[in-house]
């Protein structure tokens, strides 16, 4: 009976074997995978932004050692920054 399912009618994916554990197992499993779904999609969005911050805030920090060192004059360093400063604004 298993087999051919209940009242002639064979399982499907949506609903496998109405009332048994093999049902509840299912849904349950088919959550889990929505779940890890949207959970690695989100993953990858926050990475993004993160490596977008962090590529600013290193070029920021390249600016202030390079003015450090004396490579880059007062003007030149306050035009970098201003630059860099409106790239991170913009994202």
């Amino acid at each position: 009976m298993l087999l051919r399912g209940f009242y002639g009618y064979g399982p499907s994916f949506w609903s496998a074997y109405p009332g048994t554990w093999f049902s509840l197992l299912h849904w349950v499993g088919l959550g889990i995978l929505i779940f890890l779904f949207v959970s690695l999609i989100l993953s990858f969005k926050k990475k993004s932004k993160l490596e977008k911050y962090e590529a600013v805030t290193k070029g920021l920090d390249i600016l202030i050692e390079r003015y450090a060192r004396g490579e880059i004059s007062a003007e030149t360093f306050k035009a970098m920054k201003a630059e860099l400063e409106a790239a991170e604004k913009s994202k």
